[in-house]
Parts: structure tokens; C-alpha cells; sequence
């Protein structure tokens, strides 16, 4: 009986990870409020449903409508990180490869799109600091800063 209930437990665990629906949710920082603007970073997520108890494990089902309001949130608390790192505003710039002084610091936006058949389209948020760069001539290195 032991063994058969573990067995179960085990098939179920297997059939839970098979079942398991991910959607990607798609992100970006870019210059302009139009989706062609040009982009200066860019990263995935894949979302999941909470799952079981909201285990370690992924929920079975994971809807449209939910990674559309999850989507959004995700890149922009991500955006917001992004923009509280030296590396990632110096990268940035090395993108951007102009100075920008900071009476007219670059108007930056966090987009999200949700992929995997969800009918994706574009969302963004105007992030709140504005990125200046410098660049160091002799070692040809860009410096990236919020201003």
C-alpha cells in the first residue's frame, strides 16, 4: 500500500511538470513611447501559474488574461531594477553610443509583450528616471547614469 501511494505521488509530481504551462512574457528599455522605438535592453521571463500550495512546482494552467496583467508589472519592476544598475545604464549607453548631458537626459520607457499564442501586443510605462551617458574617449568606455 505504501509503495503504491508513492508510486501515485510520484506519477502525479511527473504528470504536474508535463502539465505545466508557461507563457514568455517579452521585455524591453527603449527611447520612445512608440513600440518601433529603439530598444537599448532586452530580456524574457517566463511566467507560471503559482502552482500547488504555491509550491516550488508550476501550476497546471497559466490563461492569456493572466500573464496580460502580469506581463506588464513584471517588466516594469524589472525596468526599474535595471535602472538602479551601474552596469546595466553603462550598457545602455554603450548602446545609445552618444553623450547625453543631463539637461537632456534620455526619456526611457519599459515595454512588455506577451508571447505563446496570446494574441501578443505592446504595453509600456514611462519609467520615471531619465539616463544620461558620458562617454571616456581614451579607454572608449561609456559611463551611464540616472539624471
Amino acid at each position: 500500500m505504501g509503495r503504491t501511494l508513492a508510486a501515485v505521488a510520484v506519477l502525479i509530481a511527473c504528470l504536474h511538470l508535463a502539465a505545466a504551462n508557461y507563457r514568455t512574457c517579452q521585455c524591453s528599455i527603449r527611447i520612445g513611447g512608440a513600440a518601433n522605438a529603439r530598444q537599448l535592453s532586452s530580456w524574457s521571463r517566463r511566467l507560471s501559474s503559482c502552482g500547488l500550495f504555491c509550491g516550488r512546482f508550476p501550476g497546471f494552467h497559466v490563461s492569456c488574461d493572466e500573464v496580460r496583467s502580469w506581463c506588464p508589472k513584471t517588466c516594469h519592476g524589472m525596468a526599474k531594477t535595471k535602472m538602479r544598475s551601474d552596469a546595466n545604464l553603462d550598457a545602455m549607453c554603450k548602446r545609445y553610443r552618444r553623450t547625453v548631458r543631463p539637461g537632456s537626459g534620455i526619456i526611457l520607457y519599459a515595454y512588455s509583450k506577451v508571447m505563446n499564442n496570446c494574441g501578443a501586443s505592446w504595453n509600456h510605462f514611462k519609467l520615471q528616471s531619465k539616463l544620461c551617458c558620458l562617454r571616456l574617449p581614451r579607454r572608449n568606455r561609456w559611463i551611464g547614469y540616472r539624471c
